[in-house]
């Protein structure tokens, strides 16, 4: 199990990324639920604080991106593709920290690459 550890905190290292990332979380997993145990706690306190500390490394790698586009595409990636609702999309545009202009603007430049 050290040696599988081991890898993915190098791996995470030398290209850190949602992948290698995920990776990490995952073969350290194991350990962050016997510490939460071995102090009485619920394990399930245990699962909810990876899923917010991954949900939180998503958003800080897609706020790092300078442009709408690279953003949208960030986000996209994490979330299979699948844009909001309509009526969720200036909220999700202060989730990647941009303007909701900028956000629908981006937007339609893609619709309009899609039209053949």
């Amino acid at each position: 199990m050290l040696g599988d550890e081991q890898g993915a905190i190098d791996d995470y290292l030398q290209s850190p990324g949602e992948d290698t990332f995920r990776r990490l979380f995952v073969s350290l997993a194991p350990r962050v639920l016997a510490f939460y145990r071995a102090r009485g706690c619920d394990p399930q306190m245990a699962q909810d604080l990876a899923q917010e500390v991954m949900r939180l490394r998503s958003r800080s790698e897609i706020m790092a991106l300078k442009t709408v586009a690279a953003r949208l595409d960030a986000w996209l990636a994490f979330h299979d593709n699948q844009l909001p609702p309509r009526g969720k999309r200036v909220e999700f545009a202060r989730e990647i920290g941009v303007s909701p202009e900028a956000l629908y603007r981006e937007l339609a430049r893609r619709r309009v690459k899609d039209v053949p």
